[in-house]
This record gives structure tokens, C-alpha cells and sequence, in this order.
């Protein structure tokens, strides 16, 4: 299965993260009844990087170590909880995106996580809005730790 997913071209996954992502914002338009086009772009767009962030974690799923992997589950957690806004000071957008940005090789995530980040700072003021400023730095603080596990693991004999 690991082998299927690395063989997916950079177009599918990007294709499928814009078809994911249109269908939850089609969900939530016509199911759950918001009708906010700006608040539906800003929540749905975000889907895009996280797809293909998903994707190149699965990809890479072998070189990743225990450490690695234990540190993305808490900041997609937070991420997550912070869009049914259980957390009031950090954007869970910014966060992730930030976090993508640090641990990701793969320029689909990179570019897509950039525009979307591009988005979000455009939608909280470019920074007038403390969230934005609280989310990146959440996010590059553990991408650093990311990445300090990854170049760790690489010196470690075998």
C-alpha cells in the first residue's frame, strides 16, 4: 500500500486534495447550512495542504521515526480542536501551515501550505489579528523539533 501511495504523481494528489476539499466545502454549504462564502473559503481551502501533507507523511511513512510521528499527532490535534475553537489564542490554520512548512520536503505541500498561509494572513489583518502571530510560532517551534529529530536520527549509527 505505502509503495501505491509513493507512486502517486504530485497532479493526482493535488487533484484529489481540490476534490476533498470542494466536497467538504459543498457539504457544508448545502448540509450544514453556512452560507458565509469568506468563512467557507478559509476553512476549506486549508484542506488542500493538509491532503498533501497527509499524503507525503504516508509516503515517507519508513524514514519517519517514533518521535517524529509522535510529534505531528498533538499539533494536527491542536490544529483540529482549535477549528471547533476549544483553543481562543493560537490559529490552528497557521499552526499547521507553519508546521507543513518546517517538516515537508515535498513542493506540493510546500507551495499549496504557502498559499493557503498566503490566505490566512490576508483573513486576520496580516497579523492585526494576534492569533496569526501566536499559530506560527506554535508551528515553527515544533517543526524545529521536527526537523532537530529527523537530522538526530540520520547521525545515529545503525
Amino acid at each position: 500500500m505505502i509503495k501505491r501511495i509513493r507512486q502517486l504523481s504530485p497532479l493526482i494528489v493535488l487533484l484529489l486534495a481540490v476534490a476533498a476539499s470542494a466536497a467538504f466545502g459543498l457539504f457544508a454549504y448545502a448540509v450544514a447550512g453556512i452560507r458565509d462564502i469568506g468563512f467557507l473559503l478559509y476553512v476549506t481551502l486549508v484542506g488542500v495542504p493538509f491532503i498533501a501533507f497527509g499524503h507525503e507523511r504516508l509516503a515517507r511513512w519508513g524514514e519517519l521515526g517514533q518521535a517524529q510521528v509522535a510529534l505531528d499527532v498533538p499539533v494536527i490535534a491542536l490544529a483540529l480542536i482549535r477549528g471547533l475553537g476549544l483553543i481562543p489564542f493560537v490559529s490552528g490554520h497557521a499552526m499547521f501551515l507553519a508546521y507543513a512548512l518546517w517538516t515537508c520536503r515535498a513542493p506540493l505541500v510546500r507551495w499549496t501550505a504557502l498559499a493557503v498561509l498566503a490566505q490566512v494572513a490576508y483573513v486576520k489583518g496580516f497579523g492585526a489579528d494576534a492569533t496569526l502571530w501566536w499559530g506560527l510560532l506554535a508551528g515553527s517551534l515544533a517543526g524545529i523539533a521536527w526537523v532537530s529529530l529527523r537530522r538526530r536520527a540520520a547521525r545515529r549509527p545503525e
